[in-house]
């Protein structure tokens, strides 16, 4: 039993200045949807536990899908007790609706909604949010094999203001990103309620 203690590192006994680059390497994913974490570390102890989380949800871009269908959630490791979204300090969110080709008008708008909405009313007010980059784009319905959709940044310009609403109620945003196709005005009102008091840049 000596020998299999003489094994074990101390971790704990090294400053925290050189556990915390541990830390970043087995939890801070860049920038890749899919790059691998290695979370079980938290599970170790509660002073493991207490001193990486915050390296954790800091420091990881969540990236978001929002669709008529789904919103998927990437850049996190998935735990049973879910994901603490008021911890969250960069937030990437991806738009995807579909149209018809010739009208730029969603196809299951309402689903579209609910999804939006459903995120942006669980978010918490007393949030942590630093960064907020959203992105919209279209999946517009192929002309010539109509199962097939290509890509567009240019949509309806009042579709997306009705599409892009619902993120007014997350306010107090250090920083604010938004690239659309909506009109100048209602952009920069949108941003101004989102940022509250912060300094804020503009995208279109």
């Amino acid at each position: 039993m000596a020998a299999l203690n003489n094994n074990i590192f101390p971790f704990l006994s090294l400053p925290g200045e050189l556990r915390n680059p541990i830390y970043r390497h087995l939890l801070v994913g860049g920038r890749r949807f899919n790059a691998f974490r290695y979370a079980q570390i938290l599970r170790t102890c509660k002073q493991i536990n207490r001193e990486a989380t915050g390296i954790l949800y800091a420091e990881n871009i969540v990236r978001i899908s929002i669709s008529s269908s789904d919103v998927l959630v990437h850049g996190l490791p998935q735990f049973s007790t879910g994901i603490p979204l008021q911890r969250i300090e960069r937030l990437y969110i991806y738009i995807r609706p579909r149209s018809q080709s010739w009208d730029y008008k969603a196809v299951e708008p309402l689903e579209l909604e609910v999804n939006i909405l459903a995120l942006c009313r669980s978010w918490p007010k007393n949030h942590a949010l630093k960064r907020l980059a959203i992105n919209l784009v279209w999946e517009v319905q192929s002309n010539v094999i109509p199962q097939h959709y290509y890509h567009s940044t240019h949509g309806d310009p009042d579709e997306e203001v009705w599409i892009l609403s619902p993120f007014s109620l997350l306010q107090n945003i250090e920083s604010v990103s938004i690239r659309s196709s909506i009109p100048a005005d209602v952009h920069r009102n949108l941003m101004i309620e989102m940022h509250g008091e912060n300094e804020w840049e503009e995208t279109v």
